[in-house]
């Protein structure tokens, strides 16, 4: 079999020879094109490079000083606070018991037990004891008689103005004939002195 002769004519080698420049200059100026995007682009990742550090220190020292301000406003609010209460703070003070409280107390609640509620009154132990950060004196006292009155005798002892942290309180018998065991501890502050 014979092959058919093919033809060319010079008027489609041309047409073929100016299509292939065409798609061979097309490739070209794309991958040009994306050559010169990822120049920018790695200028433009060399850029930030440069300015980050400095920027970081910026916000470093932004964030510096807005907790040295933050500090600064908590510790003038709690101030304000502080000299706002200080009335409040000083009579609480004044309830822990001194030297001179210390005689004050027991003379109020030996007029108390004048009146013949109170049975019993002592200071169990040898001096003062620690509960937490407190300090103070055991104190037994004892109530006897009807409701009302063991009600009120105990009133007027907690309304004396010291700091009585009760300990135990038991109560024995009926509204009639009523007996209350309070057992506390008298708050002392701290110059007061253990003679």
């Amino acid at each position: 079999m014979n092959k058919p002769e093919v033809k060319t004519t010079k008027k489609v080698e041309e047409k073929f020879k100016g299509h292939g420049t065409k798609k061979v200059s097309r490739v070209i100026l794309k991958v040009i094109g994306a050559n010169i995007v990822n120049l920018v682009l790695v200028a433009v990742v060399f850029y930030l490079l440069g300015i980050m550090p400095k920027q970081a220190e910026k916000i470093k020292e932004l964030r510096s000083a807005s907790i040295v301000a933050q500090e600064t406003s908590d510790a003038a609010v709690i101030k304000a606070d502080i000299d706002k209460n200080e009335d409040k703070i000083e009579q609480l003070k004044n309830l822990f018991v001194d030297d001179q409280g210390f005689g004050q107390f027991i003379r109020e609640v030996n007029a108390i037990r004048a009146e013949g509620v109170i049975t019993q009154f002592d200071f169990p132990g040898q001096g003062s004891v620690t509960r937490g950060k407190l300090r103070g004196y055991p104190v037994i006292i004892v109530f006897q008689g009807n409701l009302d009155t063991v009600n009120g005798a105990f009133s007027r002892i907690m309304d004396l103005p010291f700091l009585l942290s009760p300990e135990s309180i038991e109560v024995i018998g009926s509204s009639d004939n009523l007996t209350l065991n309070f057992g506390a501890l008298l708050l002392v502050n701290d110059s007061f002195s253990e003679n």
